[in-house]
């Protein structure tokens, strides 16, 4: 790949690095906000690095204070919505793997 600066080639290692951990759809709302995130910020002209002044249309700017933690999060919901719906899935999963494995020791044992 050929990038137009250093930066372009940064913020995309972080978004794929991002998306690893996670299982988005691309084009979705949850792959925009990897994004977004990855990008970092808005810049002083108040745009979005590759999406220039489409940005705010796409990504409410707060208008909380630069840089705070809240900002931050504002953008991680869709995440977090997909996060606590594989961690739900994962323990009913665990959940019916308990139950199997005490019925196959109540056979065994008896």
């Amino acid at each position: 790949r050929v990038w137009c600066d250093s930066y372009a080639q940064g913020v995309y290692d972080k978004y794929e690095q991002m998306k690893l951990g996670c299982d988005v759809q691309v084009g979705s709302d949850a792959d925009d906000h990897l994004f977004f995130k990855a990008c970092g910020r808005y810049n002083n002209k108040g745009r979005i690095y590759g999406l220039g002044s489409e940005g705010p249309s796409i990504f409410q700017r707060p208008s909380r204070a630069r840089g705070s933690t809240a900002e931050a999060s504002s953008y991680t919901a869709p995440v977090v919505t997909q996060l606590q719906a594989q961690l739900h899935s994962t323990q009913s999963e665990l959940q019916t793997t308990r139950a199997e494995l005490q019925t196959t020791k109540e056979r065994l044992c008896s």
